[in-house]
């Protein structure tokens, strides 16, 4: 797998409006403080970025800044389903002008719904020409749950799979996907490892949090403070633990918290984690429940 650090990807959803729940700020990333966080990733290894369409202005940003010599990856529009009328060439387009880029590393669907949606005959055409003219170099499905992949499979094969994966929420591997994606030899790329900042709060701050978390926030941080370790360390370290994970997507909202995740990296890729069963309830571990704090 190489470095450790070769395995990040930076999540840029916060270069582009307000994101996270645990978010310090009620404004998004700056552009000074976006060009430092890009310039610390170019100096120490961290070549690959992942955005969004719908990720506010974030791709705007991101073109402002000279990004040829990186691995972009982002998602189309969300709802936005295509056919013979609707070229997913068109869309793919407007972001690389947005990027200010000629290529992408992965182009994603934001929903397996949208791809389900699709004409796939159209869909498959527009696909082969992408990539055999550079544009695109691999096709991605972002999912919420692992049931969604059965019927993506049934359609296409994508290069890699974006999941949620982190220490209330192993689905993709506790329900047996992880391996047989591995076998079929598609990538899984891992987000919510910090599960918005809340895996990585201090006990003093879960009062901010759903009544109905509090068992849970509890156990976890009774179990974190039985190890010589900081959470950013175990959250990271339970990502690199895992054999079936290509790659972790990491958000930050300024250039010291990615220090302190590159700072955090060696230790965490070596440790071993015997890791209770949280049993965390969906409405905590899937933010599209959440409402901002």
């Amino acid at each position: 797998m190489g470095n450790a650090v070769d395995r990040l990807i930076l999540g840029t959803a916060q270069f582009g409006l307000s994101y996270g729940i645990t978010n310090p700020s009620s404004d998004q990333v700056t552009f000074e403080e976006t060009e430092n966080i890009i310039r610390f990733c170019k100096a120490n290894d961290i070549v690959q970025l992942d955005t969004a369409a719908v990720y506010g202005d974030s791709e705007t940003v991101l073109g402002k800044l000279q990004l040829s010599d990186m691995l972009v990856d982002t998602k189309l529009p969300p709802n936005n389903q295509f056919t013979r009328c609707c070229s997913l060439r068109d869309t793919v387009n407007a972001s690389l002008e947005r990027l200010n880029l000629c290529s992408l590393n992965t182009l994603y669907f934001h929903a397996s719904s949208d791809l389900l949606a699709s004409d796939v005959s159209v869909l498959e055409d527009d696909l082969e020409g992408l990539k055999s003219e550079g544009i695109i170099r691999r096709l991605g499905v972002s999912i919420y749950d692992p049931e969604e992949l059965g019927p993506i499979l049934d359609v296409i094969k994508p290069d890699v799979i974006q999941v949620p994966y982190n220490l209330f929420d192993n689905r993709i591997v506790s329900s047996g996907w992880a391996k047989q994606l591995s076998v079929l030899g598609i990538d899984i790329n891992a987000r919510s490892a910090f599960l918005q900042g809340v895996l990585l709060d201090n006990e003093e701050q879960y009062h901010r949090y759903a009544p109905s978390w509090q068992p849970y926030l509890k156990l976890y941080h009774d179990w974190c403070a039985e190890l010589d370790l900081s959470k950013l360390q175990i959250a990271l370290g339970y990502f690199f633990s895992c054999p079936y994970l290509s790659k972790v997507i990491i958000g930050v909202h300024s250039l010291h918290h990615l220090q302190q995740i590159a700072g955090a990296i060696e230790t965490a890729s070596s440790i071993e984690l015997d890791v209770p069963d949280f049993n965390a309830p969906r409405n905590l571990f899937d933010p599209r429940t959440w409402t901002k704090i």
